[in-house]
This record gives structure tokens, sequence and C-alpha cells, in this order.
């Protein structure tokens, strides 16, 4: 799974993404409103990139 902040930043290559069997969501994960629980899935996940 691939978290974006914007959709544009996938736009050119979301068909490729899917393809390879990945999906993508769009939200700043780095907000300050993002729920705790969710924060402890994305540590469960590995987080990277941020």
């Amino acid at each position: 799974m691939l978290i974006v902040k914007n959709a544009n930043t996938v736009k050119e290559v979301r068909d490729k993404i899917v393809a390879l069997g990945y999906g993508y969501s769009c939200f700043d994960i780095n907000a300050n409103d993002v729920a705790e629980g969710f924060q402890e899935v994305l540590d469960d996940w590995g987080k990277s990139g941020i």
C-alpha cells in the first residue's frame, strides 16, 4: 500500500502501481489529526519515506 499526500503524485503511474499489485491511498499521514490507532497500523506495516 502506498500512501501519498496528493493524488497528483501518482497520477502518471497509477496504472503501473495497480498492475504490480499495489494499492494507494491519498491523505496527509503527518497531519496532526491522524488517529492514534491508525498510527499503530502504520507502525506494524513498517512505514517508509516519511
